[in-house]
């Protein structure tokens, strides 16, 4: 009779103990997946996100993994079967993120829209399908469901060492070599401006996404703004003939226009740009002097302790929802009903309607009131006479586009000038300043960010153009002149109201290319000056 050995010394008892760890743990799999998928999302943008959005779409898409948990549960009276398919679906789901930057990445779907992700969601549905046929044949998924939490638990680490590491400088101070304005170079000067604070009225600074200006306009999309731009006339306002953009894209013009400075020559990552719009210096200036803070914009949310009102909410599916939900195919089909995008108009209406009401109510300190109206930019939404089209695509490089861009302009031009109207019956009557942070372009031409390290001078002409429309109560408009570009927008309106001394930069425009490096996205100045389209100053 042999002598029985101790439970501890059993070689099998540690395999039986994991095996049980694992059987018993297993439905924490597809959970724990998509949170880890979700969370690397945050951990690329820790700043831009609030985290009741993070929470939010934790907890949908949690509640979707139930939902194609709890059945397979009953159906196969197996925790891991079922986890395993589970887990399975919830990465094959996922994988439209994954696809999506391939191709782009080997320029094979520019549009984000065709064939190729048709094929790569059947090769996704047929995998899945083959994974629970396996699956649900098999005897021994002991060393799958280790397989899984091994990558399940990698998928979890990989985000935390993003945001220790490269997610960790979004918390920082902005770097120096970021060339953020300086008080010497871009602020107002001290002396005497607190003698002349009471002769800044309100100031309304409405953006009009990729509005492009009149000669541009006239002569790549054949259509004769004239009109617009003598109504704006009519009500006291000043357009420059010849204004541009000194960027190309929103996230290096405005930057450059709310801080008053140019990009630094060096490539910039994107969450610094985002921090040069967080942190700029306008709002700075107009809060030191005392004035109320409107921020009427997604995504371009200011220090809350200068903000006395930020009117994100009504953006109702930000950027960091967006881009979460285009990460998998259910979210990109809902992504693409027909009810995001009728919110989508909505919110645009939305936008009108808030920065009539902020002019309207007035609240008898001076306000600045910043609002970037997403439109004519696409997706287009409008029709000139304001009904909606009936089928909305992300695409804007369709079949049409240049006639959607055109009746989405003009019913801008419509609600801009009712807003125009609210404004100025205010007493006294405010600063109002439409521009658009920068042009558009044709269909005819190439868009592709590729183009962007050396485009063509139609490219050029018709990126950097932009509407710039000024109305100074006083009727005084000797500062401006037909070349201003951007940067100089509020040098101009501190030059008059504050500071007689402060300079006005050289109006150079620039184009911008992008590189992805790591988790970010890092922006470089591309130089045009060949195509001389900046003129002197007047």
């Amino acid at each position: 009779m042999h002598p029985s050995r101790p439970a501890t010394s059993d070689p099998g008892n540690g395999p039986r103990l994991g095996r049980r760890l694992v059987v018993r743990y297993a439905p924490l799999l597809p959970f724990l997946l998509t949170f880890a998928l979700i969370f690397r999302r945050f951990a690329i943008n820790p700043t831009e996100v609030r985290l009741g959005d993070f929470l939010a779409m934790v907890l949908s898409y949690s509640f979707i993994c139930l939902l194609i948990y709890a059945p397979l549960q009953l159906l196969t009276r197996d925790r891991v079967k079922s986890s395993l398919i589970a887990t399975a679906a919830v990465y094959l789901n996922f994988t439209n993120g994954l696809v999506v930057h391939f191709l782009k990445a080997f320029d094979l779907d520019g549009s984000g829209v065709g064939t190729y992700r048709y094929v790569a969601l059947g090769l996704a549905c047929i995998t899945g399908l083959a994974i629970g046929y396996l699956v649900l044949k098999s005897t021994e998924l002991e060393f799958a469901a280790l397989f899984s939490w091994f990558l399940v638990l990698l998928l979890l680490a990989h985000p935390s060492i993003i945001l220790i590491s490269g997610g960790a400088d979004f918390f920082s101070s902005p770097p120096s070599d970021s060339n953020p304005p300086t008080e010497t170079e871009s602020s107002p000067s001290s002396d005497g401006a607190n003698d002349r604070t009471a002769e800044i009225p309100d100031v309304y600074f409405i953006i009009l996404d990729a509005y492009m200006g009149h000669g541009p306009l006239r002569e790549y999309f054949k259509f004769d703004n004239s009109s617009f731009l003598r109504q704006l006339d009519e009500r006291g306002f000043h357009v420059l003939g010849d204004s541009r953009s000194n960027y190309q894209q929103t996230i290096a013009s405005i930057p450059a226009t709310l801080n008053m400075e140019y990009l630094p020559k060096d490539p910039i990552a994107d969450f610094e740009l985002w921090r040069l719009i967080q942190r700029n210096k306008v709002v700075e200036v107009f809060a030191e002097l005392g004035h109320e803070i409107h921020i009427v914009a997604p995504s371009t949310g200011n220090r809350m302790d200068l903000v006395t009102h930020h009117y994100e909410s009504f953006f109702e599916v930000n950027e960091f929802i967006v881009a979460t939900l285009r990460d998998s195919y259910a979210g990109e089909l809902l992504y693409r009903s027909s009810y995001l995008k009728r919110r989508g108009s909505d919110r645009v209406l939305r936008i009108f309607d808030v920065l009539r009401d902020i002019a309207s109510r007035g609240s008898g300190a001076p306000a600045f009131a910043y609002g970037h109206v997403p439109i004519p930019h696409p997706p287009y939404y409008f029709k000139a006479d304001g009904d909606l089209h009936r089928v909305v695509s992300m695409n804007w490089r369709v079949s049409g586009s240049d006639e959607k861009y055109i009746d989405q302009l003009e019913f801008t031009n419509h609600r801009t000038l009712a807003l125009v109207d609210s404004m100025l019956e205010r007493e006294p009557p405010p600063v109002i300043i439409l521009q658009g942070d920068h042009g558009h372009q044709s269909v005819a031409e190439d868009t592709s960010p590729e183009s962007f390290a050396d485009p063509s001078r139609a490219q050029v002409e018709q990126w950097t153009s932009n509407l710039s429309a000024f109305y100074f109560p006083d009727g005084d408009y000797s500062l401006l002149y037909d070349s201003m570009t951007s940067v100089n927008t509020f040098r101009v309106v501190f030059k008059k109201y504050l500071d007689p001394s402060m300079e006005l930069r050289d109006d150079v425009s620039h184009f911008v290319e992008y590189e992805k490096k790591g988790p970010h996205t890092y922006v470089k100045t591309v130089d045009i000056a060949r195509y001389a389209i900046n003129s002197a100053p007047q």
